[in-house]
């Protein structure tokens, strides 16, 4: 989760196992979702671009780091 802490992640995490949505959890608003997170996430974001195109440029072709693709 971006910018909590580990107890309230794992918190979260138990009540979304408990509703059975475990494993999956689609973003509905992901531009406000960023807003609330803390500075953390970009930085996350930046280091990840980065690590892609550092990638791409060594092995082209290569899977990217990302979120999983959804047939």
């Amino acid at each position: 989760m971006l910018g909590a802490r580990r107890a309230s992640v794992s918190a979260a995490a138990g009540i979304l196992q408990k509703a059975g949505t475990r494993g999956c959890v689609t973003i509905l608003d992901k531009a406000r979702l960023e807003e609330a997170a803390c500075d953390c996430y970009q930085i996350v974001e930046q280091q990840k671009e980065k690590w892609n195109e550092e990638t791409e440029t060594r092995s082209p072709g290569r899977r990217k780091i990302g979120p999983p693709s959804i047939p």
